[in-house]
């Protein structure tokens, strides 16, 4: 909607229980840059693959910090 007042991108949050009581702690945002964003798969090499109205990207966190610091469009 032209009156739409949320982000201008998809986000992609992780969330966290670093405690370990079950409880989520926090998140910290993976990603930001999508749009019309419909799903989310992962894979046991630590990739995210996004797909869009329009495109399936891949993202992934090299560096350990919780943000997506690769992203290929497939």
């Amino acid at each position: 909607k032209e009156d739409y007042a949320g982000p201008q991108y998809d986000r992609i949050y992780c969330y966290f229980d670093r405690d370990g009581d079950g409880k989520l702690d926090g998140r910290e945002l993976f990603y930001e840059g999508g749009v019309a964003t419909m799903s989310l798969a992962c894979d046991e090499e630590g990739w995210v693959y996004v797909s869009s109205r329009s495109i399936i990207i891949r993202l992934r966190d090299n560096d350990g910090d919780h943000k997506a610091d690769v992203e290929q469009v497939l």
